[in-house]
């Protein structure tokens, strides 16, 4: 369907406008035909829309790209919205790589909430495949200090492992790469060790 959506946009921006029209320009223009249902508002929704009922009334990403291309101003919580992006209403990585690139170009506007919304998904994502240190590194986004050292404690504390070499390994990654302090590991090894109620560990760890 968006397929169909760029080339009505291509027909009108390159031989309806002046040739000298702005893509802002044409974006309106385009905008105000779907308003007046000149063309089907169904040219905008996702190409998956068809198998997911909640993009009945959600527009494709590459639309809001178009309008936060033609307006900097333009909400960025619609351009990175999972629903506008993917039919798996779980899977937020292509939000986070949206976030994360407009942010390198200096679109910032997107709300706390949002962005921690969109940061906290994609960890939970990479910790359910078994990757919490890499979900580790996506909480290090995380603006707010007591909310990201929180967040990364809290996947310490449901993955550590106090024997397992592929812990170890990953324990030395956060440490050494990501820097994140070693006492933070000791307290995950303490519940850890309380939970399978290891008093040797638990000893040496408290």
């Amino acid at each position: 369907m968006f397929m169909e959506k760029i080339f009505v946009f291509q027909i009108q921006h390159w031989y309806v406008n002046i040739p000298t029209c702005s893509i802002e320009h044409s974006v309106h223009t385009f905008d105000n035909l779907v308003k007046n249902n000149a063309i089907p508002k169904k040219c905008l929704r996702p190409t998956f829309y068809k198998s997911n009922n909640l993009c009945e009334k959600v527009n494709d990403v590459r639309y809001h790209i178009l309008n936060l291309y033609s307006n900097p101003s333009y909400s960025l919580e619609k351009v990175i919205n999972n629903v506008c992006n993917t039919s798996h209403v779980m899977d937020y990585v292509t939000s986070w790589m949206l976030l994360d690139f407009f942010k390198l170009l200096g679109y910032k506007h997107c709300s706390s909430v949002s962005e921690r919304k969109v940061l906290e998904n994609v960890a939970l994502q990479l910790e359910t495949f078994g990757l919490w240190e890499w979900a580790i590194y996506i909480l290090l986004h995380i603006e707010s200090k007591f909310e990201r050292e929180t967040s990364i404690q809290n996947v310490l504390i449901r993955n550590i492992e106090l024997h397992d070499k592929e812990s170890l390994d990953k324990q030395r990654f956060v440490i050494d790469d990501l820097g994140i302090p070693r006492y933070w590991i000791d307290v995950a090894k303490y519940y850890k060790s309380k939970r399978i109620h290891n008093s040797w560990f638990e000893f040496n760890f408290y």
